[in-house]
């Protein structure tokens, strides 16, 4: 539902993941409230696999939230503007 971008927090020294909702779903006030529904769903998780959302927020025509960058590889690449683009998972197996 958002874009990713990766960032550095040059005050304290991390790398952040910024999601940012796309400019024109902005415009559209449920899909706002949605996306910030699920950065406040998300950090209110604590797991080891997951990371840790420090701040969402809204301004005219933006909403976005910070999270921990956990500087995982693997499936993932960038379309032309450098946003990160997910993967189609592969199959699963069903565990008994």
């Amino acid at each position: 539902m958002g874009e990713v971008y990766r960032a550095r927090d040059a005050s304290l020294g991390r790398d952040l993941a910024i999601k940012i909702l796309p400019p024109d779903l902005t415009r559209d006030p449920t899909r706002v409230e949605r996306f910030m529904q699920e950065a406040r769903a998300a950090s209110a998780l604590n797991h080891p696999h997951l990371t840790s959302i420090y701040e969402i927020g809204t301004e005219p025509g933006l909403a976005g939230a910070s999270a921990a960058h956990r500087g995982r590889r693997g499936r993932r690449r960038r379309d032309r503007r450098g946003c990160l683009v997910h993967a189609t998972a592969g199959p699963t197996r069903r565990r008994n």
